[in-house]
């Protein structure tokens, strides 16, 4: 009998967790940006740099927006970045070419 109390409690949490996951990313999906990169900065206050450090853009329309860093040290000031609603995908464009699309929410998306 307490097995099947704790096999119900523990399917309870799980499936209102994933519940949980599926809003933040429909909310993350419905969510759009464009614009010119002004700015690119690695963030030093988490100590010294390394792959984890978060490195950040901040676009002309005043996002700043959190990339990976081998796409980091890819990206120009100038550089293009558009995100439309509905989308998954973030594009990177330089010179109106397409520099990298990166599927933005595949880490909310890959456990529902």
């Amino acid at each position: 009998m307490p097995i099947l109390i704790i096999s119900v409690i523990a399917f309870y949490f799980k499936t209102n967790s994933l519940n949980h996951k599926r809003k933040i990313y429909y909310k993350a999906k419905s969510i759009s940006y464009s614009g010119v990169i002004i700015r690119k900065r690695i963030d030093k206050d988490f100590g010294d740099i390394g792959y984890r450090t978060p490195r950040i853009i901040t676009l002309n329309s005043n996002y700043e927006r959190g990339v990976l860093p081998n796409l980091f040290d890819k990206l120009k000031i100038g550089d293009s970045v558009v995100k439309k609603q509905g989308s998954d995908s973030v594009y990177y464009y330089r010179n109106n070419k397409i520099l990298q699309i990166v599927d933005g929410l595949i880490y909310l998306r890959k456990d529902f």
